[in-house]
């Protein structure tokens, strides 16, 4: 009975032991080797890289977009509740130059009636664009390519209207898979920041200790600031980190232009500056 339980069960944590252990033989093997000269470890050729990297992004992203309906409209999150009003009020102006008037500008919250909103703006105009690119998929002469990505994504049962992923009803689905694509681009920084640092094989184990973390799944499921503000900030450190090799200090324009889209997230990101800041006098 016990052996047949074994080989028919398969959980979530016997599929991370079947991901990492391997991982965690192909980093250590680097540090046997310098102990015991004689044993040479192989290599991780690039194309071996790119596939492990590939299956940790399938796994990864398959546990952030499992089931990320939870709440099923019901919008049980008070923060993503409250992300979800304020989109949905939000609207494009007519012009550029529009929107600099901060008085009069539509994408204002405050303009909107909710001037306590304190977190960045980008993730808004993020959710927006991309619901209002989604919009077009209803109506009476649908765009094939959104409403290809809204088959793919949402269920293609459900009514289509236009305004349907722009307003309070479907808004936040949208930003939940932003979340979800925005930490999936964070852990591709993180495992190309431990190559530069660590090598290939602590890499590959730094990434699929993330893909199966706790906390970014979570917020992965919601539509909140955390995932946009880790991804810009991720990718500011492996430009910094970059821009320490010779020749490279132009590195540092894209570390800066990350650290601006990290604060147009989450204002509490702005010790990142400092980082970059720094690296301009050495």
């Amino acid at each position: 009975m016990r052996n047949r339980l074994y080989a028919t069960d398969f959980s979530l944590p016997q599929f991370v032991a079947r991901l990492v252990f391997p991982l965690l033989r192909i980093t250590i093997a680097p540090m046997q080797s310098e102990r015991q000269p004689k044993r040479q470890s192989r290599p991780i050729t690039h194309g071996v890289f790119l596939l492990l990297l590939a299956l940790i992004l399938c796994a990864a992203g398959w546990v952030r977009i499992y089931k990320l309906d939870w709440d099923e409209g019901t919008h049980l999150h008070p923060d993503e509740r409250y992300l979800t009003m304020v989109t949905a009020a939000l609207d494009f102006p007519p012009s550029l130059s529009q929107y600099w008037v901060t008085s009069t500008s539509p994408l204002n919250p405050e303009n909107r009636g909710f001037s306590g909103y304190v977190y960045g703006t980008l993730p808004l105009f993020a959710a927006r664009a991309a619901g209002s690119w989604l919009d077009r998929a209803c109506g009476e002469t649908p765009v094939w390519l959104p409403a290809l990505v809204r088959g793919l994504l949402f269920d293609a049962q459900q009514p289509c209207y236009p305004g349907q992923y722009t307003g309070y009803g479907g808004v936040h689905l949208v930003g939940r898979y932003l979340s979800t694509l925005a930490d999936l681009l964070t852990l591709v920084a993180l495992v190309l920041l431990a190559r530069r640092l660590f090598g290939e094989g602590t890499a590959l184990l730094a990434g699929a200790l993330y893909a199966f973390a706790v906390l970014p799944i979570q917020h992965a499921h919601f539509f909140v600031v955390d995932s946009f503000a880790a991804v810009f900030v991720t990718w500011t450190l492996f430009f910094a980190v970059m821009a320490m090799a010779p020749r490279r200090r132009w590195v540092l324009l894209l570390a800066g232009i990350t650290t601006g889209l990290a604060i147009a997230c989450k204002i509490s990101t702005w010790p990142v500056a400092g980082i970059v800041l720094s690296l301009i006098h050495i």
